[in-house]
């Protein structure tokens, strides 16, 4: 195994983790393979716009969600689209879509990932695990100085206690790539 792919897999499942979720390795599932909004979790409104259309965004996220579990990846991202058409303010929307962008794993769906879960932070930029989903991104396409820097923002959002281990291991392990690269 590549000392980058083993490193974009530690990272991954700190993405993992931040999503309360256990480890996953097969390619298909590697990021957010349960965190869909399928049925869950019950998010409350942002805050932000119309409650109602964010109401009827959310049912369609929700379908996106399911249609993510079940593969059905090009179905998942027209709803999940549908659902930021309708309500642009819920950053859960973007993350979602950048999940499904990895998870699909087509040429371009890594930038679009990126750029999806930079557009969760920047909505809500207090959540680490949309940090450790981005870290995940940026160390698969060998950006080690900036995924470390996104793990050490998601470090200091108060991830869960397991979160900020693997969140730590991760940081040390892209130094020690980044100090072999010298």
């Amino acid at each position: 195994m590549k000392t980058s792919r083993k490193l974009g897999i530690g990272i991954v499942l700190t993405g993992l983790m931040c999503l309360g979720l256990g480890p996953v390795l097969t390619h298909e599932t590697r990021v957010g393979a349960g965190a869909a909004l399928a049925d869950g979790p019950n998010l409350p409104f942002p805050g932000t716009g119309n409650k109602q259309a964010w109401a009827d965004a959310l049912a369609t996220a929700k379908q996106a969600g399911r249609e993510l579990e079940a593969r059905h990846f090009d179905a998942a991202l027209k709803l999940d689209q549908q659902a930021i058409a309708k309500y642009p303010y819920d950053s859960h929307f973007y993350k979602q879509m950048g999940i499904i962008h990895v998870r699909r794993g087509q040429p371009g769906d890594m930038k679009a990932g990126e750029e999806l879960f930079k557009k969760a932070i920047s909505i809500k930029g207090d959540d680490p695990q949309y940090y450790s989903l981005l870290a995940t991104i940026l160390t698969e396409e060998k950006k080690y100085s900036e995924a470390r820097a996104a793990l050490v923002k998601a470090s200091q959002l108060n991830p869960t206690p397991a979160a900020a281990a693997e969140i730590n291991r991760n940081i040390q392990q892209l130094d020690a790539v980044m100090k072999g690269r010298q």
